[in-house]
């Protein structure tokens, strides 16, 4: 009885703090990120049904764009983006892609899915940045951690890593089906 006891009351200790995107919890509200970032600015714009709060940011030496997306003023995913102008080819990218991809895979169990539209240079690591600059491969990581998705993708026109809510998932399914 005693160890229920304990159990029962580590397991709110546990819970209390984590968070899932820079400090923010699922379900937060846009208020709740002012909050927590009170010296931030953001642009707000909106993509389908949810709405965007962007920052510049950082991460691991890497410029981005940092995404918080709410649906009905729940915060659903997260977003990072490296800015694409920086870069003087795309080795460049592909390096960053990397170098990002070692951090997930040291904290996350992440499984790579390439998506080869044309297989010319699948075979060739050394042409693996020419294939993503002709559009040739899209580079896509996926894992979880609890209740959320992380997807990292590098293709010929965008780079990001998102981590994602059930709720975002259960939007982005929802977005795809009425498409057709």
């Amino acid at each position: 009885m005693k160890k229920l006891l304990l159990l029962l009351l580590f397991i709110p200790l546990m819970s209390f703090g984590q968070t899932n995107f820079r400090k923010m919890s699922w379900g937060d509200s846009v208020e709740d990120l002012k909050k927590t970032y009170p010296e931030a600015t953001f642009e707000k714009g909106s993509e389908g049904e949810l709405d965007i709060f962007m920052q510049e940011g950082n991460l691991i030496g890497i410029e981005v764009f940092i995404n918080y997306l709410f649906y009905e003023n729940e915060f659903v995913a997260g977003m990072y983006m490296p800015k694409l102008t920086g870069y003087a080819n795309s080795k460049d990218r592909l390096r960053d892609f990397y170098s990002i991809s070692n951090r997930l895979n040291e904290k996350y169990t992440m499984e790579r899915e390439d998506n080869w539209v044309d297989t010319t240079y699948k075979d060739d690591p050394n042409s693996l940045d020419h294939a993503i600059a002709t559009g040739d491969v899209i580079l896509v990581e996926m894992g979880e951690a609890g209740d959320t998705k992380i997807i990292h993708n590098l293709s010929k026109g965008e780079h990001y890593l998102i981590y994602g809510s059930t709720k975002w998932v259960e939007i982005k399914k929802r977005e795809q089906k009425d498409d057709f």
